[in-house]
């Protein structure tokens, strides 16, 4: 498994490349692969995973959740594309030149926000503490919106079924 999550947002605008695009607004997917259904097959979406990994995917168990460690247990950034819900994405503006500085992907109870920071700004270190949220930069290549997640968390990518690591 890679260590970023790379992630493609093609959106087909008649603007230009140069323009900037507005995402501000409340997102829906037509279909979601999370569909809530703990005891169905063991479905990785086509995720590449270790042994390891398969092996822990394939001995999960739906009650672990009740573990009191895993009461508070967040999801990682790669949930928001699988799990069940609308996104609501707003951007950042810098108060003084109004030029965007993020985009910000609302969480949920059990998922973080996330920012796609625009700004060009460095990723953080190596070393640097992981948040649930994670670290993301994006940049646009002609109408595409390429973003980089780093720097989250050891979470579910495919509820109760694929897990990524932290690193």
């Amino acid at each position: 498994f890679r260590p970023a999550l790379c992630v493609l947002l093609t959106l087909a605008s008649p603007a230009p490349a140069m323009a900037q695009t507005d995402l501000s607004g409340w997102w829906a997917r037509q279909s979601q692969n999370d569909n809530g259904y703990a005891n169905e097959p063991v479905d990785l979406i086509g995720i590449p995973v270790s042994a390891d990994g398969r092996a822990k995917a394939l001995s999960y168990n739906i009650a672990s959740l009740s573990a009191t460690e895993r009461q508070c247990q967040m999801y990682t950034p790669f949930y928001l594309f699988v799990g069940p819900f609308s996104l609501q994405i707003t951007s950042e503006l810098d108060p003084i030149t109004q030029k965007l500085v993020a985009w910000k992907i609302a969480g949920w109870i059990d998922r973080d926000v996330t920012t796609i920071w625009m700004d060009g700004r460095p990723r953080p270190s190596e070393v640097a503490p992981h948040t649930h949220g994670g670290f993301t930069s994006g940049q646009w290549e002609g109408d595409t919106l390429t973003a980089v997640a780093t720097h989250f968390k050891l979470g579910d990518m495919k509820r109760h079924r694929a897990f990524s690591s932290d690193r």
